[in-house]
């Protein structure tokens, strides 16, 4: 926990994904709470003393304030991993983040409908 945000690590996009979107939807059904907002990247990342740091890092601190509250989003190579049943992915969109030098597409992603 970092203050009112959160950094999930893992290895598997998919799993990260349902987490992220997991914790969205408990927190739009929870009257106490903001409706959270994420962002999902894939990439490198340098772990030291139970933190994580680097570019990745930094890029998906930033595209977290791109999403609109309830709104997870993903990088390109995280919505390639998600590509299947699922996830429903939304149009990407060109980004300029803070402290990022390239723009940066990001991908809207939805939990696809159940049966």
């Amino acid at each position: 926990m970092i203050g009112d945000e959160a950094m999930l690590v893992g290895s598997d996009a998919s799993a990260v994904v349902r987490t992220a979107l997991d914790l969205c939807d408990m927190a739009g059904v929870d009257g106490d709470l903001p409706p959270a907002r994420g962002a999902v990247g894939y990439g490198q990342a340098f772990a030291r003393g139970g933190d994580y740091f680097g570019l990745l890092v930094n890029l998906v601190a930033r595209a977290v304030k791109t999403a609109e509250p309830g709104q997870l989003c993903v990088t390109l190579p995280v919505a390639a991993a998600l590509d299947g049943p699922g996830f429903v992915l939304g149009e990407r969109q060109e980004y300029r983040l803070h402290g990022i030098d390239e723009p940066v597409e990001l991908v809207p992603v939805k939990r696809a409908p159940g049966p």
